[in-house]
């Protein structure tokens, strides 16, 4: 097995394990949750008045894909765009 695929069967299980502990009915609130999602609003709940541009370097996304991220938490109640008082383009 090359060092590629044992990576990415290690990250596979990883994955699954972490999906399988999700799925508990103790995280009932969170299940739904993708692992982008809660890494987003953990940096919402540490940096409050952080801006979307700020949050895609640190996680490393794409804008495209902070923006299908927060549509999702907005929709799911976990998050609200707030104009930024400094830039009004911002939030």
């Amino acid at each position: 097995m090359s060092r590629i695929d044992e990576l990415n069967a290690v990250w596979h299980l990883l994955n699954r394990q972490m999906q399988d502990e999700l799925n508990q009915e103790k995280y009932a609130h969170v299940r739904y949750l993708s692992t982008t999602e809660i890494s987003v609003l953990q940096l919402l709940y540490d940096c409050p008045d952080i801006i979307l541009k700020e949050i895609c370097t640190k996680l490393n996304l794409p804008k495209s894909t902070l923006t299908s991220v927060i549509n999702r938490l907005v929709r799911k109640g976990y998050a609200e765009r707030v104009p930024d008082n400094n830039d009004k383009r911002a939030y």
